[in-house]
């Protein structure tokens, strides 16, 4: 069995604006057993971003099911995933044109990103297109970057879902992972944290952060207090996790029940030095050799 929780909060910026939260986020238990999850963020320069998001992210709870298999079937999981994409920009491309108006197109209007996962518990397809992201727990304890970020040109910029299927990311990992945590940019960025960019050790991911989130022990999340869980965890992320995240916050988690990964060393799980990393790569960026 897998379980999951999630939720999206209005960030700090937006609550002080009025601005209604512009992420958006859906988990569906599939009839074969499968979790298809999504997560949306909708562009803060086009209007109707609210309603992008839950657009992009409602295409998911309306997808056909019944031709799924029962084993897993990477070519189907990802024809699921691209049907899903296509269902959601469709349906934004659609309102967007009904609401244009004497405009010639509002559709940079409705900008927003889109990732989402299909898992089964062991094997992970996934769809993706922007700047949120899914990190993974390996059967192995490991943790893996499963997505990248994709920026457009322009500084700060992001490809957003209505850029078209060109953009689109659809594929699998080879690996079987126990769990799974999506995440909108606010918090992606705060878990792959730029300073950790290229880090072997780590392979870019603040893990002391994402485990107590995603580890099943760490959480000690069970079917019976799976509520309880979601409202803990959404509770700390309304009151942080730091000050600098004040954009909306969305978290998404799939979690294997019957699984628990084995511990590495605690070294593993460890703080970053943060300071050596900021000294270590200010020689490298300005090193004069």
């Amino acid at each position: 069995m897998i379980l999951s929780y999630g939720f999206s909060i209005t960030g700090l910026s937006h609550r002080l604006s009025g601005t209604p939260c512009q992420d958006a986020h859906c988990i569906r238990q599939l009839n074969n057993g499968w979790i298809i999850a999504a997560v949306a963020d909708g562009l803060g320069s086009s209007t109707h971003a609210d309603e992008a998001a839950e657009m992009a992210v409602s295409a998911f709870n309306n997808l056909d099911e019944s031709k799924l298999p029962v084993k897993w079937d990477q070519e189907v999981a990802c024809f699921l995933l691209r049907a899903g994409f296509q269902q959601a920009f469709s349906t934004i491309k659609s309102v967007a044109e009904a609401n244009k108006g004497d405009e010639e197109s509002c559709e940079s209007d409705y900008n927003t990103t889109l990732t989402a996962v299909l898992f089964d518990g062991k094997n992970v397809a996934y769809g993706h297109c922007g700047d949120s992201g899914i990190i993974g727990l390996t059967t192995g304890g490991e943790y893996r970057l499963i997505t990248q970020a994709q920026k457009g040109e322009e500084f700060n910029s992001v490809i957003p879902l209505s850029f078209g299927s060109d953009y689109w990311v659809f594929d699998s990992t080879q690996e079987e992972f126990c769990s799974l945590l999506l995440l909108t940019d606010g918090l992606f960025d705060v878990a792959v944290p730029s300073l950790l960019y290229g880090d072997e050790k780590t392979g870019g991911i603040y893990i002391r952060f994402v485990r107590q989130f995603m580890d099943a022990v760490a959480l000690g999340i069970t079917e019976e207090n799976v509520a309880d869980t979601e409202k803990a965890v959404r509770a700390f992320f309304e009151d942080g996790p730091s000050e600098s995240v004040t954009d909306d916050k969305t978290l998404v988690c799939l979690i294997r029940q019957d699984f628990s990964p084995p511990v590495k060393d605690e070294d593993y799980y460890a703080e970053p030095d943060w300071a050596a990393i900021r000294e270590e790569k200010h020689k490298r960026l300005y090193s004069t050799e």
